[in-house]
């Protein structure tokens, strides 16, 4: 993927799933902000990574799974 179709991915991502990620984050945390910072860092990663995770077909799903592991660390 080019850098302009992985911004568009990663921006959809962003406006259509991280409210959910956060109520996803929060049923581990039981805190707000902390939700937020677990799902902040678990997007971050996926950019930072976007390189080596190119064979990864379901992008939502692979945040999804960090950020659980991202909780878990943090419980």
């Amino acid at each position: 993927m080019d850098d302009k179709t992985n911004i568009q991915l990663f921006n959809h991502i962003f406006t259509h799933h991280r409210e959910r990620f956060i109520r996803f984050a929060y049923s581990y945390t039981h805190k707000q902000e902390v939700a937020e910072d677990l799902v902040t860092e678990s997007l971050i990663y996926y950019w930072e990574n976007r390189a080596r995770l190119q064979d990864v077909k379901d992008v939502p799903l692979y945040i999804l799974d960090t950020l659980k592991n991202k909780c878990l660390d943090y419980l």
